[in-house]
């Protein structure tokens, strides 16, 4: 489930305007989200949209920080990164699966949900790289997927899908139906090259950001990290999910540090991007996982 709500505004004297962050909804960015404290120093206008918004609004400049996917970062110089926080996998991440209901160097019709462009191009990154596939690609939204998933991939008025990729908590809820396979994303890249894979982090818009901010994004992770079963009761009270499930899922499965061997994992996707010319424009240096990323500095 994913919420949507206006912005809290909140001010202090001396501050003329908030700093504007956008996060989303999902169950695995509630660690880095949910603890975010609005007053303080620097004040925080905080607000949460669906993941295809946010991107656009980070570019236009109705935010200054959000929570985004990777692929988003790679086309803009004026972004930076914030560090030590990402979400990430090293193997499973059980939210990014990609269902298929024919081997996977004869499939003809795949269903991508833009939504999330990162795993959108990880999977076509598997199919050219790993899976030696050309199928057509389509766009689908989740609620088509899962119709395809129980009408043995048939879509009223579309091509039938004989694959299609399913994200977020809509992954999470779902099993495979009978004559469907399913592959786990961060299982097979892991799998793949022995790296973890880097999904999202939070970007910032601008020049320097005020003193303060990095802290404190870095002490509402800590607090999130901390408190997961907090979170999760919360979650689940409202969505109805399995609690026990989405206790693993956040304990165990999604990472939420970016270190060395995250970057490193990083760079090779990226790499791979550009091998592939999946994206128009790559703005940032592939030489080196020193050069690929440029961080958050903040005013004196």
């Amino acid at each position: 489930m994913v919420l949507e709500g206006p912005a809290l505004t909140f001010r202090q004297a001396g501050q003329v305007e908030p700093v504007r962050v956008g996060g989303i909804g999902y169950l695995n960015a509630l660690p880095l989200t949910r603890y975010l404290v609005a007053e303080g120093n620097p004040v925080l206008s905080i607000s949460r949209h669906l993941p295809s918004a946010l991107a656009e609004k980070l570019r236009c400049g109705e935010l200054d920080i959000a929570l985004v996917p990777v692929v988003e970062y790679l086309a803009r110089k004026a972004y930076r990164v914030l560090p030590g926080i990402s979400i990430a996998s090293y193997g499973e991440v059980r939210s990014i699966r990609f269902f298929h209901r024919r081997e996977l160097s004869q499939l003809r019709c795949v269903g991508i949900d833009d939504s999330s462009r990162t795993s959108a191009a990880l999977t076509r990154i598997l199919l050219h790289d790993l899976w030696k596939s050309s199928p057509e690609l389509v766009s689908v939204s989740p609620s088509e997927a899962l119709q395809a998933l129980n009408l043995n991939g048939k879509l009223e008025g579309r091509d039938e899908l004989d694959a299609f990729l399913l994200i977020g908590d809509s992954a999470l809820a779902v099993d495979a139906q009978s004559g469907w396979s399913c592959i786990d994303l961060g299982t097979e890249w892991t799998r793949w090259t022995g790296l973890p894979f880097v999904y999202a982090f939070w970007v910032w818009h601008g020049g320097p950001a005020p003193a303060g901010l990095v802290q404190k994004f870095t002490a509402a992770k800590k607090e999130g990290l901390a408190r997961i079963d907090d979170i999760v009761r919360e979650h689940c009270a409202i969505a109805g999910e399995d609690p026990i499930a989405s206790r693993h899922y956040l304990h165990r499965t999604i990472q939420y540090d970016l270190n060395s061997l995250h970057v490193e994992g990083l760079l090779e996707y990226v790499r791979r991007l550009e091998a592939l010319k999946i994206l128009p424009r790559i703005v940032r240096s592939t030489a080196s996982s020193e050069s690929l990323l440029q961080w958050v500095e903040e005013s004196p």
